[in-house]
């Protein structure tokens, strides 16, 4: 089992990185993530790419043969890009753009968001892809099935349901339109779920949107995956994921990914409701079986969630080294070291979330 940290060295004074991998090194550190979030930094103006700072990191952490985990940074599209292309953001069930806020704002079905996309995982794709020090690629980060309802997407949805279902008696009939004189008879009347409460609305249409949208994300990391794999057919790629407000199918999105890898962040309250779990067992169960091979955890929990509000507590010391339930019910405490537990589950690395030295 190899262990490594997700690593943000644009945070941080070029003065702490060898510090930092001195100190990595020297604790066992095998593998370090980069440039999840980095992408105003990679391509500051339009066009105008910077890959200096990333050549040194690499670097840094490659003298000391730690292998690195380049992420394609298309979570985070720069300002400028918001600013020029303000339909590349997500439109929500109520027919409002969402307002940028933090991270994933973007239509992974934008036309425009799709030619930035490209293009900067085709420079780090052509710059790195047969770096030595590059073990493994990360695809965007937590990817889900968003369900934008833009005009790009509403078209892609009317598209899918014809191929899926030939034509609209087809789909009226697995609809059950039928049912409050809902029949389509024109495809333009296709419109995705809106903002009503979904007890007011076609459970058809809610479960299909929702496959269509997990469709969506699926192509999308499996175009970004080719970029990379056409500069070098053997590059391993995956993306990161996790249980979400919208899921993404994880068979889909990994079918045409190298392995899978999760981002485990188990509660650091463990809940009294015994009809609730506090064990993040059955997902890492999953995760296993997705492929029916070992996996990734790409982040694992190693201090308090502390860029999400609430601010969440600090989890007791040596909590992080028990991540294993013994499996005597879902309030169990985790007591088994954190490499046994994962060794069990067929994880094969492990990348704690995120480093800095106290």
């Amino acid at each position: 089992m190899k262990i490594g940290v997700d690593y943000y060295p644009e945070q941080w004074d070029r003065e702490l990185w060898k510090a930092d991998a001195d100190l990595m090194a020297r604790t066992g550190v095998r593998l370090v993530r980069l440039g999840e979030f980095a992408w105003s930094r990679l391509e500051p103006k339009d066009g105008e790419f910077d890959f200096s700072w990333l050549d040194e990191a690499i670097s840094n952490f490659s003298r000391h043969a730690m292998g690195i985990v380049l992420c394609t940074p298309t979570s985070c599209p720069p300002l400028w890009m918001y600013e020029t292309y303000p339909d590349i953001v997500q439109v929500g069930a109520d027919g409002s753009r969402l307002q940028t806020g933090i991270r994933a704002h973007r239509c992974l079905n934008a036309p425009m968001f799709l030619y930035y996309a490209k293009r900067i995982t085709e420079q780090l794709a052509k710059r790195y892809a047969n770096n030595p020090a590059i073990a493994a690629w990360q695809i965007d980060n937590e990817l889900e099935s968003y369900p934008c309802t833009c005009e790009v997407c509403r078209g892609l949805f009317r598209d899918w349901l014809i191929d899926k279902y030939d034509d609209l008696n087809n789909i009226n009939a697995a609809f059950g339109n039928i049912v409050w004189s809902g029949e389509y008879s024109d495809i333009s009347q296709i419109q995705p779920p809106n903002a009503y409460p979904k007890a007011w609305q076609n459970p058809a249409l809610c479960l299909e949107y929702t496959r269509f949208s997990a469709d969506m994300t699926a192509k999308f990391a499996h175009d970004m995956a080719m970029i990379i794999k056409r500069e070098n057919p053997r590059a391993k790629v995956t993306t990161n994921t996790l249980f979400s407000e919208n899921t993404p199918d994880f068979y889909k999105l990994f079918s045409n990914l190298d392995f899978v890898s999760y981002d485990n962040y188990p509660p650091v309250r463990l809940t009294d409701d015994e009809g609730m779990s506090s064990s993040h067992a059955f997902y890492l169960d999953m995760m296993r079986g997705v492929k029916q091979k070992n996996f990734w955890v790409m982040e694992q929990l190693s201090g308090p969630t502390g860029s999400w509000m609430p601010m969440g507590p600090t989890p007791p010391s040596g909590s992080d080294k028990g991540i294993c339930p013994p499996g005597n019910g879902s309030r169990s405490r985790y007591r088994h070291a954190l490499p046994l537990a994962y060794s069990q589950q067929g994880r094969r690395d492990v990348l704690a979330w995120s480093y800095r030295p106290q």
